[in-house]
């Protein structure tokens, strides 16, 4: 899935999803259940792990943005302000 703003998903969250097409940094990528094999936020982009074994299902929501060093940054949503 692509969009220019944000991408909010409503459940779990595999494959690629690419916010912020046209450059904008501030976007975010939101899901009930994060497991994406690829995130693109504006130029930033940041792999799941090759191995689903690998994969640890957190308890909540997550969100997806860009740290303070540039790279795609997964937390918590409640911790995201």
């Amino acid at each position: 899935m692509t969009a220019g703003g944000d991408v909010y998903v409503w459940g779990r969250l595999r494959g690629e999803a690419t916010a912020g097409v046209y450059g904008d940094e501030s976007c975010i990528i939101a899901a009930l259940q994060m497991q994406p094999s690829m995130l693109r936020i504006a130029g930033s982009v940041a792999y799941g792990p090759d191995d689903d074994e690998d994969v640890q299902v957190a308890s909540g929501a997550e969100v997806a943005s860009i740290g303070g060093g540039g790279a795609i940054e997964i937390a918590p949503a409640a911790q995201v302000s």
